[in-house]
């Protein structure tokens, strides 16, 4: 409890105004509401006053030094600047998160001339396709689909696995395209770039085609 809160407690308690406080202890009324109100001490003349007419030991008011109410004030603004530094983390986070996850377009360059299908499983086997119309139309479909940027950033293939779709060009430069399946059934289309990781948002179509692929 501040100075002024004991002050007026001890008036109440006592039952006399700030004007009869005042008269008794010969100052100002303004100055007995200016302490009230924490905007002031009293003179070392006016506290033992007060000590004397309220009969309390000395320590009871526990008037702070200047110095200790100033380390107040900084203390409560350095928490107020750490609230405020937590906010613009929090926010910095979520709009990370929030751009990592919105949708980008990938396009998958049209010379690849190969197309090599790795099925996972006993007995699977890989096969390559090197007919032109069939790589175009997966060229297409794969450049028709939204891809949004995957948080696992990785290049280790997933346990649900179920087939790679290598696109290569005669370099040997192109892209690797994992069908993974979920627990939903549905199918999951990850292209890994080589630099980062991107996932598909709608692949109903693309699941599709490369399931006939599939065969």
């Amino acid at each position: 409890m501040e100075f002024g809160e004991k002050l007026k407690k001890l008036r109440i308690e006592k039952g006399i105004s700030q004007k009869q406080l005042a008269g008794a202890i010969y100052v100002s009324r303004s100055a007995v509401a200016k302490w009230e109100n924490g905007l002031g001490f009293p003179s070392k003349a006016s506290y033992d006053s007060l000590v004397q007419y309220f009969d309390v030991s000395e320590q009871y008011f526990e008037i702070e030094e200047p110095e200790a109410i100033i380390f107040k004030k900084n203390r409560k603004i350095r928490n107020y600047s750490i609230s405020i530094y937590v906010v613009l983390a929090v926010f910095l986070i979520s709009i990370t998160v929030w751009f990592l996850y919105q949708p980008v377009p990938f396009y998958v360059s049209a010379s690849c001339t190969t197309l090599e299908i790795s099925p996972i499983g006993e007995g699977s086997s890989s096969s390559q396709i090197t007919n032109e119309k069939t790589i175009d139309n997966l060229i297409d479909t794969v450049n028709s689909v939204l891809f949004r940027k995957s948080m696992r950033f990785s290049s280790e293939a997933p346990d649900n696995l179920i087939a790679v779709f290598q696109i290569r060009n005669d370099s040997g430069n192109g892209v690797d395209l994992w069908l993974c399946s979920n627990a939903n059934g549905d199918n999951t289309i990850y292209i890994w770039t080589g630099v980062e990781e991107l996932i598909a948002c709608d692949t109903g179509h693309l699941s599709s085609y490369l399931r006939t692929l599939l065969g």
